[in-house]
């Protein structure tokens, strides 16, 4: 589960996925999907946006496909290598799949990677799921992403590892 996850984290270009297809964690027809819906380099957020579901969904395969628990200070240590590598969905994403009464995480840090994510991944006029009439990324409520994605992880990992009135305070405090 590390060696893959560490993987991700590291992986830019569509190719870097090739491994994933090798582990039966994704088809080379997932792939080639993926670079014909981020093809269009006008709309690098939405590709950005795009790309990080992709990954997110194989966080998700990953974990499920693992029968071992893993270890809360590599997973730890996983969360902040996502971080620095300017993958925040996926350290919120690694960290939805964790036991929250083993692992101790400031709410300041995940407020921060839920602002960093939500800033680099959704539209800033999105706001408790109404989307605006003229996206400027031109997300509006397309089959493989839009902003509700993100929020939604948010909302989610801050509420399981807090509570829901700091997940709706944290969500209500970004833009």
């Amino acid at each position: 589960m590390e060696q893959e996850l560490e993987v991700l984290i590291y992986a830019r270009e569509p190719r870097d996925y090739d491994f994933f297809v090798e582990r039966n964690l994704t088809s080379r027809e997932e792939i080639e999907r993926l670079k014909a819906d981020t093809s269009d380099k006008e709309r690098e957020k939405y590709n950005q946006g795009i790309q990080s579901t992709f990954e997110r969904k194989l966080v998700a395969k990953i974990f499920e496909a693992s029968s071992e628990k893993p270890d809360e200070k590599i997973a730890l240590q996983l969360v902040r290598e996502s971080i620095k590598a300017r993958k925040t969905h996926l350290a919120l994403e690694i960290l939805s799949h964790l036991d929250p009464s083993r692992i101790n995480i400031p709410l300041q840090e995940l407020e921060s990677m839920v602002r960093d994510s939500i800033l680099n991944l959704a539209c800033e006029q999105f706001s408790f799921g109404v989307c605006i009439e003229n996206c400027p990324y031109n997300m509006m409520w397309d089959d493989n992403y839009n902003c509700s994605n993100t929020f939604q992880l948010a909302y989610d990992v801050i509420k399981k590892y807090f509570d829901l009135k700091t997940a709706a305070k944290t969500l209500g405090d970004i833009k």
